[in-house]
Parts: structure tokens; sequence; C-alpha cells
């Protein structure tokens, strides 16, 4: 999935932590155990309290308090959604009668043009032919042969690696100002093999070669800084849209921010959970734009179910181990507090609302009837048993509620490039398979949060040893052919 920051003349990509020091770190002692101490502090919460005398009367309103704070953000979501969409649609309607923004859009292109774009991306053993879906989309780009450079991070394990490369170069190197293919070395001391160490190889090279560059002048030009999968499809206007954002900014925020456009995951045929997974993206700073990505794919559902829950395994132990580091690099960042921020917000999503929010939410009222059977008699403070039942009963049709919000949004509402001819979600047969995924979202949001509560325990028990990305499948990945072109 595609996301941006911008990246300064100066050398924001620093020389890290030597790989012995990392190795020498503790293996099992990291920050990510946060992550699972919290999560069961708070799935805990049933079956102790009502077993403790006199705090066992508050158990109901703690209860409903926490699943009402679940509520709460994801009504605070719902709200976002609702507004994202009306932006998207409403750039969707300037594009048709714009005229008059078009030749604005080439004035502030040319007050932009110190600004450049590089765009980085890495593969594995994943098709070429989904890689030259990205490129292609790249290509389309306003002044990508002048302003838009591309790294593309290759393993030296890569089957035909050489092949591929000269591949690349002889159809897309004239198409770019720069286009620059690394191979990541396997076998490094203490390196976590995998998407991130290739990746980091990668930027870090193709920065260093630019930088060496002295007909690019690296040091003259702003950079706007894109990551994506190889399977990701831009809308021809990404990079345009993206200066966009990035000139309404003052200085300080440009180098502080990144932009995420909203992400459809887009096949001939999906299961309901890849789909449903696809519409509760995560949002960081939103583009008023759709990019369209590739889901993992399988040859038959036995394996598409397992692609999918390698994937969220993936996400998570990702996610865990990208915290634990941030919390030790934090000292040499600069601003303590955007970076307290900004991991409260990334523990909140990925530790409660991710993970603990499905499970409590649909478990907690379960297992505070079950306790109470076998719990000595008390009095219930405030909230009876039965108004406690009402009471879940009513914030599970809430949960409901926003999910068929967003439901309706992104199937029917939210212009897709290149959908134009797609029936899918039309007529009877539209309706019903979206109202199915509707009554499906839970199960589904419930199970990936069980996936998740898995990896973290994983994490912890195995620590740094299950740190390793294994490629997920795109072998069985058809994107819509033109679904670049809007």
């Amino acid at each position: 999935m595609p996301s941006s920051s911008p990246s300064s003349s100066l050398d924001s990509l620093d020389s890290g932590i030597d790989a012995a020091k990392l190795e020498a770190a503790n293996r099992y002692v990291r920050w990510n155990l946060l992550f699972l101490v919290t999560i069961l502090a708070f799935l805990l919460f049933p079956i102790w309290m009502p077993l403790v005398p006199y705090i066992n009367q508050a158990t109901n309103v703690v209860i409903i308090i926490i699943i009402g704070l679940f509520q709460f953000i994801w009504l605070i979501a719902t709200f976002c959604a609702i507004r994202r969409t009306l932006a998207i649609n409403n750039r969707a309607k300037l594009k048709t009668t714009k005229a008059q923004d078009v030749e604005s859009a080439d004035t502030m292109a040319n007050n932009h043009s110190t600004i450049r774009h590089i765009v980085a991306m890495t593969l594995y053993k994943e098709p070429m032919s989904v890689l030259q879906t990205t490129l292609d989309s790249l290509v389309q780009q306003k002044d990508a042969r002048s302003r838009l450079s591309v790294i593309i991070g290759m393993e030296s394990r890569t089957p035909d690696k050489e092949a591929k490369r000269d591949e690349v170069y002889a159809k897309y190197e004239s198409k770019f100002l720069r286009l620059i293919v690394t191979f990541h070395p396997s076998g490094i001391a203490g390196e976590i093999s995998g998407k991130c160490s290739n990746m980091n190889y990668a930027c870090r090279r193709g920065l260093q070669i630019l930088r060496q560059d002295v007909d690019y002048n690296y040091e003259k030009h702003e950079h706007i800084f894109t990551n994506c999968d190889c399977d990701a499809v831009f809308d021809p206007e990404y990079m345009l849209e993206l200066e966009t954002e990035y000139s309404k900014l003052d200085v300080a925020d440009r180098h502080s921010s990144i932009w995420q456009s909203i992400i459809i995951y887009k096949r001939d045929s999906m299961p309901f959970f890849v789909d449903i997974t696809g519409i509760l993206q995560i949002r960081i700073r939103p583009l008023n734009l759709i990019s369209i990505n590739g889901p993992t794919s399988g040859a038959n559902y036995a394996d598409e179910i397992r692609e999918w829950a390698l994937q969220v395994r993936r996400w998570t132990i990702g996610a865990g181990e990208v915290f634990h580091y941030f919390i030790v690099k934090t000292y040499r960042m600069p601003g303590f507090c955007l970076s307290m921020s900004w991991a409260t917000r990334f523990f909140i999503y990925y530790g409660l609302v991710l993970c603990a929010s499905a499970i409590f939410s649909v478990g907690s009222p379960i297992i505070v009837q079950l306790m109470n059977m076998v719990a000595a008699e008390h009095d219930r403070l405030f909230i009876s048993d039965s108004l406690f039942s009402t009471i879940c009963f009513i914030l599970l049709g809430t949960q409901y509620a926003f999910l068929l919000i967003v439901t309706v949004l992104v199937r029917w509402n939210l212009p897709v490039p290149g959908d134009t001819n797609n029936n899918r979600n039309k007529g009877l047969q539209g309706v019903t398979r979206g109202l199915l995924h509707w009554v499906l979202m839970l199960p589904t949001i419930l199970a990936y949060s069980l996936v998740e509560l898995y990896s973290f325990f994983e994490l912890a028990f195995r620590g740094k040893d299950v740190c390793k990305h294994d490629a997920a499948s795109k072998n069985n990945l058809v994107l819509v052919e033109g679904a670049g072109n809007s």
C-alpha cells in the first residue's frame, strides 16, 4: 500500500545501529511485550472482576464503559470515513468539469518544479506482470520522465533476478527520471531477512546513487518519498495531489507528515474475509484519491484462508517489532512529544482497536454472565444484569450500524478507478453480496483479532526468532486490466 513522506536534502536516512549490536540485543524482553500485557489486562477483566468482593459490584459498569469507549472509536472512524468519501467524490466530480482547474493545476505544477518524487518498492517472488502493472500506473503520472525516480529492491535470492532487472530496464528506464534496481545481499549478520531489510537496503543504496549523481543534483530539490508494495496501482493524479497537499503545509509540518491514499482491494473475485479486511484499512493523513492494491491470493478457498491468516500474522508481528524499535530509537528522533503521540496512537490502533476490541466486545458480556453464576452473591452498582444484557445488545447494534455505513460508502459510493464497467456491486446480486458481507463483518473482525492475539503470544514466547518475513503469495493475483485509468 502506498504511503508518502517528505525527504529533506539532509541525510534523512541515517546509518542506523550496527547489525551486530542489534543481534546482541535482548531477544525476548522487548517493548512489544507491552502489547500483550495490556491486551491481557483488558481481556481478563470479565474473569477476575466478578470474583473479587466489593469490586465485583462495579463489573457491569466497567464492562459497559470499556465497550462504550471502543464504540466511540468506531463512531469517530465512521465520521472520518464519511468525510473522506465526500472529499473523494467532490474531487471526482471536479475532474469532469475542470477545464480551468487543469490550467491552474499546470500552473501549480510549474511552481512545484523544485519538487521531485522518489518511489520505492520491493520484489521477491511476485510475478513480473504484477510489478509491470504498478510501473505502468507510475508512467501515467504527470512529468514522470522529468521528476519521478523509481527504486526497486530485489533480493539476491530472487529467482532470475538479472533477467528481471534487464527486463525492467529495457521497458521502463526511459520513462522515468531515474530507475534504480538493487540486489539486497543475504546472510548479513544480525539482520532479519524480509521486506523491511530489503526496503531499507534499497532506499539507502538508491539515495546514495542519487546523491552521487552530478546530473541529478539531489541537494537542489525537495523530495517526496513514497514506498509501496509492488502490486499497488496509483491514480494517474497521485503525485499531483500529493504535491498539492504538501504545499498546503508549512515547512516544519511538511517534514513530519505522512500521507496515504485510500486503499481498495481490487480483484475479479475475492473471498468475503479479504474484501472486509480491505474495507477496514488504516488511514494516516489521507489523500483524496484511491490506490488499488492486490490482496494475497490462493489457488483455492482453503489457500485463501491460509494466506489471509498469514498476512494478518505478518502485519501483527511487524507492528510489534516496529513499536519496539520505535521506542528504542525515540531519543534520537526530533520532537519527543510528536514521537510519543505517534507511539500512543500506534499502540491503541494495533493493540486495542484491532486486537482487543472485538474479542472484548463480543466475549466479555458472555463471560461476565457465566462468571456471575459461580461467583458469590453480590449487589450490582447502577446496572442490573438484565439492563447489562440490554445495553450490550444495543452496543452490538451500533457496531453493525457503523459497519453498514462503511460498507455502503466503500461498496457503492467510492469512485474506484477503472470500475466503470464492473457490475459486481450492482443489481440485486450486488446488493445481496454487499449485505452478506456486512453481516459477516463482525465475525471476520473477531477472527482477525484472534489471529492477532495468537501472533502477539508467538512474538512474546519466540522473540526475535519469529521476526522473519515470508513473502505473501501473489501468484494467483489478477488485477483488473486498466484499473489504473480513470
